[in-house]
């Protein structure tokens, strides 16, 4: 059939098209949004949680407005709904959002573009599924390991298990120790693989002779890269003027956190990264 409208599905360009096609979407609604592509997440924030309902119900009847001018169907079937606040705030039992007759409930934990959101943040529900998840490579990888020399084992850990433990590490860096350890585990576990090593070998050495960093270490890099970035002006427009350069040269935020949960964020925690690199 002759295709008279739409971009072919895996162009190059594609997604290029439909991001113009959409590009005036965040001004035609109230909340705050947030778009990669076809996703769209929107926000809300205050202590009355039934007008936070109201308004995220507004903000979709603009979206389906939006769409339906320009042929687009949104399926609010799909939708997911999550609420982030301490573990002592309680929700009332029966909170609920409706759209287009689709009773959306809170969930405890959402994914959003392969990270799993939990609602205190403590980012743990992601760290063991990514974990779950490395751990298969490594098993596939231990299978593999006689037909393959040592440095091929560390290019396929570095391509398909660091790459997992790594993706948006600057975003989960705020998570407790005790799950970070889980990820370092992993590594550990990897670099016995690698070097053909014995279950009870003691990793630190061979982690050396292969030249594997500590993933804490790669995570702080990465962070200060990005805040470099940010101040620098080379960063997405969303992130411009998120941090202040002082005069001794630190970097500072306006953004305060009142609660626990606040200081997860990585426009909080990223300052005292990268002044302590600084020192």
């Amino acid at each position: 059939m002759p295709v008279t409208r739409g971009a072919p599905q895996g162009g190059g360009l594609s997604p290029r098209f439909f991001n113009i096609y959409v590009k005036d979407l965040p001004k035609a609604v109230q909340s705050q949004s947030m778009q990669f592509a076809d996703d769209l997440t929107v926000s809300e924030q205050g202590r009355d949680i039934q007008l936070i309902g109201s308004n995220l119900s507004c903000t979709f009847q603009d979206i389906k407005s939006y769409c339906e001018d320009r042929e687009l169907i949104v399926n609010a079937s799909k939708t997911q709904l999550i609420i982030f606040k301490v573990p002592t705030k309680k929700i009332p039992p029966h909170f609920q959002v409706t759209l287009d007759n689709c009773v959306i409930t809170p969930a405890s934990s959402v994914k959003l573009l392969g990270v799993i959101l939990d609602k205190h943040l403590t980012f743990g529900e992601h760290i063991d599924y990514t974990v779950k998840k490395c751990h298969g490579i490594l098993g596939s990888l231990t299978r593999a390991s006689a037909f393959l020399s040592r440095d091929l084992r560390k290019l396929a850990y570095t391509a398909l298990v660091r790459s997992r433990l790594e993706y948006c590490s600057a975003i989960f860096a705020s998570a407790s120790s005790t799950q970070l350890r889980k990820l370092d585990t992993v590594q550990k576990i990897a670099s016995r693989i690698i070097c053909g090593a014995a279950r009870n070998t003691h990793s630190a050495p061979l982690l050396e002779a292969l030249n594997l960093e500590s993933l804490d270490k790669r995570r702080t890099d990465h962070i200060i890269s990005l805040v470099e970035s940010i101040i620098s002006e080379n960063c997405h427009p969303a992130l411009l003027n998120m941090f202040t350069v002082l005069q001794n040269g630190d970097v500072s935020t306006d953004q305060q956190a009142r609660i626990g949960i606040g200081k997860r964020r990585f426009s909080v925690f990223a300052p005292g990264k990268y002044n302590c690199s600084m020192i």
